[in-house]
């Protein structure tokens, strides 16, 4: 032990022989994780904004009686996100089939070929997941923007943002396991939010067709 006059405490010897570079290492890995951790949470603070984003559309879809006369002021830039979200997706969906993926067994096909990873690692299947994660990331940033923008007067490309993202939630949730929880929560609010747009696009049918011919619903009360 060596005693600091200084700031009267005892220092192990292991401190002074602790090479420089050795400490600033430990530095950086501790830098690159809260880089990481912060990265993370501004991630899914943004996922839980474009969730609710979406929400506020469908709100507007099922309350604006003017949506189908009203212009977005951002038309172009809805087309133009709109045609990269199709091509992202249609990439996407390819990747995860060429690991067996099909509907319904997103998760369990992820987390079985992550384990086979880790028992077999091969650099093809490696590949293959890291190309899944960047789409999958991609494809996050495109629906957020999406969702800023307002698809309101755009049912068709909502609905289909919708579906992505509840496929995108079950993606993230088998390849970040500890936010499983999350996102199969954030899942289970899009397929809410899949169910009210459905139903609102119904009482639109109803809405368009003739008096003579809507069907009425009529409660007797005693």
């Amino acid at each position: 032990m060596v005693y600091n006059n200084n700031k009267s405490s005892i220092i192990d010897d292991d401190f002074h022989d602790l090479p420089y570079l050795e400490y600033d290492e430990q530095n950086i890995f501790h830098e690159w994780y809260l880089i990481e951790g912060e990265g993370r949470i501004s991630e899914l603070s943004r996922q839980l904004r474009t969730f609710f984003n979406y929400k506020q559309s469908i709100i507007h879809v099922k309350f604006s009686k003017l949506r189908k006369y009203a212009k977005n002021s951002y038309s172009e830039s809805i087309s133009r996100h709109g045609n990269d979200l199709i091509t992202h997706t249609s990439r996407f969906i390819g990747l995860l089939k060429n690991i067996g993926v099909e509907d319904g067994n997103i998760i369990e096909t992820l987390k079985i070929h992550m384990k086979k990873l880790v028992l077999n690692p091969k650099r093809a299947d490696i590949d293959k997941l890291h190309e899944i994660k960047k789409e999958v990331k991609k494809i996050w940033e495109i629906l957020h923007v999406l969702s800023e923008l307002g698809l309101y007067n755009n049912q068709s490309l909502l609905k289909t943002a919708i579906k992505i993202s509840c496929i995108s939630c079950e993606v993230n949730s088998a390849l970040f396991t500890r936010f499983g929880n999350f996102y199969g929560e954030l899942n289970k609010n899009y397929l809410q939010l899949e169910r009210e747009l459905i139903k609102s696009e119904q009482f639109d049918k109803q809405d368009q067709l003739p008096v003579n011919k809507r069907k009425i619903g009529v409660a007797i009360n005693k």
